[in-house]
């Protein structure tokens, strides 16, 4: 099965000459790469913060609520 993934990957991509796709694929394959190392900011690191302490203390919104609530919203 990944073989064939593959293949079908490098034929699309041998086939096309868009170079937003070609570039967006190079980025995601870079992605994977285990050695990224990812820099935060302080403002980033704060809201990761903030996110676990709403975790931590019960200040969620189950998904799918939020996914009716944005529906009804989308519809006013």
């Amino acid at each position: 099965m990944n073989t064939e993934i593959k293949l079908e990957l490098i034929n699309k991509i041998a086939n096309t000459n868009d170079a937003i796709l070609l570039e967006e694929v190079k980025k995601l394959i870079e992605l994977s790469d285990s050695d990224v190392i990812y820099n935060l900011s302080d403002e980033q690191l704060k809201g990761i913060s903030a996110a676990e302490d709403d975790i931590k203390y019960g200040r969620v919104i189950d998904h799918e609520v939020v996914k009716d609530q944005t529906s009804k919203w989308l519809k006013k």
